[in-house]
């Protein structure tokens, strides 16, 4: 969301909490889990708040939504949606589109089981050697010929 509005005004924006999204967000699970989208949902049908009046703590145990309720708002989203039309229906050149018009997308991703065992540095793996090889292909300015424009669905995956 700061990226986005950084992205709109030109300019520095309050940074925001995530603390108040996990204490107050009733659509999604907390630090148990969830579905960002349902941020978004919850930021366009009330507002959010700064960091320094609802500072991240990395758990939401022991607090309360209530904890927050001297914060002001300082933001609100007045349109969210489905990159796409509908969740499972985006392409990379749907998100790429996205991306270079708005900003930063709210979004997440399918872990390959290999992320069970990662702790830390970079991570590599079928397919992400591919990504690189087509990182390093456009910045020496050739095609991207690769970018799917396949949804998940038509790639076999319901969500």
């Amino acid at each position: 969301m700061e990226s986005r509005l950084k992205v709109k005004y030109g300019k520095e924006v309050p940074e925001l909490s995530p603390q108040m999204l996990l204490n107050c967000n009733y659509l999604t699970e907390g630090c148990e889990g969830g579905w960002p989208h349902f941020h978004a949902y919850f930021a366009e049908n009330g507002h959010l708040v700064e960091e320094k009046c609802a500072p991240y703590q990395s758990s939401t145990v022991g607090k309360k939504c209530s904890d927050f309720k001297d914060c002001q708002p300082v933001a609100k989203v007045s349109k969210s949606y489905d990159v796409g039309g509908a969740y499972g229906q985006s392409t990379e050149a749907d998100m790429m589109k996205e991306v270079l018009r708005n900003g930063a997308l709210c979004t997440e991703f399918q872990a390959p089981n290999a992320f069970a065992t990662y702790s830390s540095g970079l991570f590599t793996s079928n397919g992400f050697e591919q990504l690189t090889q087509l990182s390093l292909a456009e910045s020496e300015g050739q095609k991207a010929d690769n970018i799917s424009t396949k949804t998940l669905n038509q790639r076999g995956y319901a969500w």
